[in-house]
Order: structure tokens, then sequence, then C-alpha cells
């Protein structure tokens, strides 16, 4: 069975066990299989805040790298532009969606630029 069938059928109201018994897989494979499905058909990461808050992204260059790249997500990303993993992405958030112009250092500009492939001006150009 495929998993645009699957998908049809916990559209339908099918469980996940119920899918996992016709299917003969267990019902976290199911479960996996309905979140890759669903970010492969719709292009969402995760959970759906993290599609709402790419849809907010004002920089032209950092918006097409999350469009190509399914994989990254907002604190991925962050790691890559502050070289640790770091528990609150609120100030990186609130950079690329404009929300304020918070301070953000040269070095963590260039990394980003460095993590999306682009120069400056096709990273930052508006959309």
């Amino acid at each position: 069975m495929t998993n645009e069938e699957m998908y049809k059928m916990y559209q339908n109201g099918d469980t996940f066990q119920k899918i996992a018994d016709v299917c003969g897989i267990s019902k976290q494979a199911v479960h996996q299989r309905m979140v890759l499905y669903e970010r492969k058909v719709y292009g969402i990461r995760g959970k759906r805040k993290q599609r709402l808050l790419i849809d907010k992204i004002v920089y032209k260059g950092i918006y097409e790298h999350f469009e190509n790249n399914y994989d990254e997500t907002i604190s991925s990303m962050c790691k890559k532009v502050y070289g640790y993993a770091t528990g609150n992405t609120d100030k990186f958030k609130s950079f690329i969606t404009g929300e304020h112009d918070s301070h953000f250092k040269l070095e963590h500009i260039k990394r980003l630029c460095e993590v999306v492939g682009k120069p400056f001006e096709e990273t930052f150009a508006e959309r």
C-alpha cells in the first residue's frame, strides 16, 4: 500500500492501528509515514506553527532557503548561525520576520549568508 493510499484512509477517519493492521506494519510506522507524506505534499516542516512562521519571513533569500530545504527548521538554522544549540530562538525569529530591529552581530549575519548560500544582497532582499 502506498503512502498516498494510507493517507486517504487516515483522512477518511481510519485510525493508525486500523491502517497498520491492513498494511501489516506497526502503528508507529504508519504515523511516521503520515507525517512525512504530509510534509512532502503540503511543504510542512513538523508543526504547522513552523509553517506559519516561515510565511512571515521578510527576507527573500532566507525564505527561499526554507522553501528549498524541507529538513531545515528555525532552531536548526539558529544553531548553525550562532554555532551552538540555543533553547531560545525568539531573537532570531524576530530578526528574520522583521518584527523589530534587533541587534544582530555582523558575524552572525555573515554566518547566515553562508548557511543560505547567497551574498548579503540576495539574502536580505525584501520579498
